[in-house]
């Protein structure tokens, strides 16, 4: 027989789960086996109705430059457009390879062109990158968290004292 255990919550949708009172019955600070938490995001500790905080740091306002600058220069840094212009510039040199010399890769490999199948692999992958880039740039929520949070550690670190900075 198997050791899987086939109970049934009458509750629950699917044999073999807990339903939804079974973690009400342990209490508040029950911790839930597929989330880690029934109230809070697993992955960032936070409750889903709350925003995330900067805890102890001051709250800060960006000016309009601050705010435009941190949005230009994050989407402008971003990886994928420097994976994607990688990839697409490699894509092309190993494909002009593959065209250019097609004899040259084909003795190592069994008769496969294989610098031509890689380099246009490559050329598909950095453009899918580009893309991405474009069709799903950061979200300027992301973008101004993040400043505004940096903004707060750097005034928090200019108002302690000169012998405890780093």
């Amino acid at each position: 027989m198997s050791d899987i255990d086939n109970t049934h919550d009458a509750n629950s949708a699917e044999p073999g789960l807990p339903g939804p009172d079974a973690l009400d019955a342990l209490g508040p600070n029950a911790e839930s086996p597929f989330t880690g938490s029934p109230t809070k995001e697993p992955w960032t500790g936070a409750h889903p109705a709350e925003p995330l905080t900067t805890g102890d740091l001051p709250a800060v306002q960006l000016t309009k430059q601050e705010r435009d600058e941190a949005i230009r220069d994050t989407r402008r840094f971003d990886l994928r457009r420097f994976l994607g212009g990688l990839f697409v510039i490699y894509g092309v040199l190993v494909t002009g390879m593959g065209i250019a010399r097609p004899e040259a890769d084909k003795a190592p490999t069994g008769g496969i062109p294989i610098n031509l199948y890689t380099g246009i692999a490559m050329f598909i992958i950095g453009a899918a990158f580009l893309l991405w880039d474009h069709l799903s740039p950061v979200s300027e929520d992301d973008i101004l968290h993040s400043a505004e949070k940096s903004k707060a550690q750097s005034l928090q670190g200019e108002d302690l004292p000169a012998d405890t900075k780093a």
